[in-house]
């Protein structure tokens, strides 16, 4: 594989968060029959980003090689309770998948959670996302609730 960097993400670099934020709102296209979004929730979800960074409660980290972001997780911290922190959102490229990079991302999210105070992190899975829920209970994650949907 190529070299492998992991920093953390460059809010003044807009490519970068406009990378991470497209991708972040297209992925359940992945789970979701028929997803699509438009260009104002993609522009929502670029000034969220951007908020929760500027109020210090989202931190994230990009997985970088020579090809340009291969990978990114972020974190925020619950506005009422600022000692748990929820992972909105993970992503890899899919040739990059299975060389264990969401693993390391993972890893060292959480010490950037410790090291901020969080005593808890919590994240979501689609159902149908195997590999990332299986993921998750090897690191300890354990299952605490079900969402369920009908369609009507």
């Amino acid at each position: 594989m190529n070299k492998l960097s992991i920093s953390q993400i460059n809010t003044n670099d807009m490519e970068e968060v406009e990378f991470i934020c497209l991708r972040h709102i297209e992925t359940p296209a992945l789970w979701i029959e028929n997803y699509s979004f438009s260009e104002e929730e993609l522009n929502e979800i670029r000034t969220d980003f951007l908020k929760a960074i500027d109020r210090n409660i989202l931190f994230g980290l990009t997985a970088k090689t020579e090809k340009g972001i291969i990978g990114f997780i972020w974190a925020e911290l619950l506005p009422k309770r600022p000692d748990v922190a929820e992972i909105f959102s993970l992503w890899i490229s899919p040739e990059f998948r299975k060389k264990g990079i969401a693993t390391e991302l993972k890893k060292k999210i959480e010490k950037i959670a410790i090291d901020r105070g969080v005593k808890k992190i919590r994240t979501n899975v689609y159902s149908s996302n195997k590999t990332m829920l299986d993921l998750n209970l090897k690191l300890g994650y354990e299952i605490t609730r079900y969402d369920l949907e009908k369609k009507l």
